[in-house]
């Protein structure tokens, strides 16, 4: 008895559903990319061409996992040569890792790109540009791929996207140093100029970035800083331990290597966490990339933190050492050790309990 054939496809995900194997899924997702044109195969027509491409980019980031399966499946898969004659793509014709794919896919409906119909169509007739342009920024973000983030907005330059991430650590480092250089005053000054820089370091990123300021907010990582809360609580309840840093007072170097092991442990454990959450998997080299950017966005909610502990954890009355006669002013290397304490044991403990990327909005 002869098989009846499957009715047409009427959506995206019917049509891919209905193709015959990767390779043919492969093509229509470079044709779709490079030419800007839908299968023929599929109803033709203006509205027909719009639900299409906007179906596939609704695919490329469903969270599903069917979806992320395939992508596993079609990562860096050359079309073959049947395909590329059938398609009309060039002899080198290969899909992208799924971000790159997404992130050109958007790319190329600005003014001039294969896909500018998308866009227009957006705009005009949806007014919806903007709340995709939104979802794909967190959508990246929750992967960890800060950089490719920025690039959907005003920024162009490659360089550019991967130094704005950092800029938040460097500028909360050089500022708790510069506040911690002070005289001691009390807890809430502290928190009062931390409260300040970081005002004036959105204000530039808004000015400079053309960023919406939930945007800027993800870009800190703000589930991160508070894990790092949560250390600095567990260091609140246990003074012996901060205590036991005054008592090793003249050991610099082993308190700087604890802490550098305690950053490196955190490193290699955000690793793991990308590598499983990140699907397909990224790269080495874009792994260990992000990796190190969310250890250092860590680092810098860390010192932010100490601005606003320190003054607790390292005063005479918590940690009732006077009588022993060994307190004195906290020292460089004590605050260090002290931050990479809580930010071990906040993000460890942040991972053991909820189980979401740290990058999920709170």
């Amino acid at each position: 008895m002869p098989v009846a054939e499957p009715p047409p496809a009427e959506t995206t995900r019917e049509y891919f559903a209905q193709c015959d194997d990767w390779d043919r899924v492969a093509a229509v997702l470079c044709l779709v990319l490079e030419q800007g044109t839908i299968p023929k195969d599929f109803p033709q027509g203006e509205k027909w061409t719009f639900e299409f491409k906007l179906g596939l980019l609704r695919l490329a980031v469903s969270p599903t996992s069917g979806a992320e399966i395939q992508w596993e499946a079609l990562e860096g898969k050359k079309v073959s040569e049947k395909q590329r004659d059938r398609c009309g793509l060039p002899d080198e014709a290969r899909l992208p890792s799924r971000e790159a794919y997404v992130e050109d896919f958007w790319r190329s409906t600005e003014d001039g790109g294969a896909n500018t119909d998308l866009r227009e169509w957006l705009v005009d007739r949806w007014g919806a540009f903007q709340a995709y342009e939104r979802h794909l920024f967190g959508w990246f973000v929750r992967r960890f791929n800060l950089p490719a983030a920025l690039r959907l907005g005003a920024m162009k330059r490659a360089w550019a996207s991967y130094v704005v991430p950092w800029i938040f650590p460097v500028v909360a480092i050089l500022m708790s140093w510069a506040i911690l250089s002070l005289p001691p005053a009390p807890t809430f000054m502290g928190l009062l100029w931390a409260a300040v820089g970081m005002v004036l370091l959105n204000v530039l990123l808004w000015v400079f970035l053309d960023l919406r300021l939930a945007q800027i907010l993800e870009l800190f990582i703000p589930r991160l800083g508070g894990t790092v809360a949560i250390g600095y609580l567990f260091l609140a309840a246990a003074p012996q331990l901060v205590g036991l840093l005054f008592r090793w007072g003249e050991r610099w170097r082993l308190q700087l290597l604890l802490a550098g092991g305690l950053l490196l442990v955190l490193f290699l454990y955000v690793m793991q966490h990308i590598a499983r959450r990140v699907v397909p998997q990224p790269r080495t080299r874009s792994l260990v990339l992000r990796a190190a950017t969310v250890t250092a966005i860590g680092v810098g909610h860390a010192a932010v933190g100490l601005v606003m502990f320190a003054p607790l954890l390292f005063s005479k009355e918590f940690l009732d050492l006077v009588s022993e006669g060994l307190y004195a002013p906290p020292r460089a290397h004590q605050l260090i050790l002290c931050g990479a304490i809580a930010l071990a044991i906040g993000v460890i403990l942040e991972l053991a309990w909820e189980d979401k990327p740290l990058t999920e909005p709170l």
